[in-house]
């Protein structure tokens, strides 16, 4: 079994790779809620929106959001057009050996995480 510092490392290199795919293709986003406290990821839970043990909570998840051209708005993967670009992020994603979340729950297009339970 990989300990805590593996996993992040194998995460961050997944990262890092993720950015180089993202711009080779001229996708550009901006990440969010890398880290969550466990009482944040409890309430989010309370709402439906999210697990009270979520990998955020151990830095082994992150949610993107793809910006249009101008930077200001974001995709919210609603249309095929923007759907697309999320589903050639987790395809790539899923390449190199995690998960994306649309694979979890459809239509959390945003979500990225690592493959294991945190050590």
């Amino acid at each position: 079994m990989k300990n805590r510092r593996q996993q992040y490392k194998e995460f961050l290199q997944a990262l890092a790779n993720l950015f180089d795919f993202a711009v080779a293709n001229d996708i550009i986003f901006k990440g969010n809620e890398w880290w969550r406290s466990f009482d944040q990821a409890a309430e989010y839970s309370k709402k439906g929106i999210g697990s009270k043990n979520s990998k955020h909570c151990y830095s082994l998840a992150v949610d993107i959001y793809i910006v249009n051209e101008t930077g200001k708005k974001v995709l919210m993967g609603k249309i095929p057009s923007e759907y697309a670009k999320y589903k050639m992020l987790g395809d790539y994603w899923h390449s190199i050996g995690m998960v994306w979340g649309d694979t979890i729950r459809k239509g959390d297009v945003y979500h990225f995480e690592h493959p294991e339970k945190p050590a």
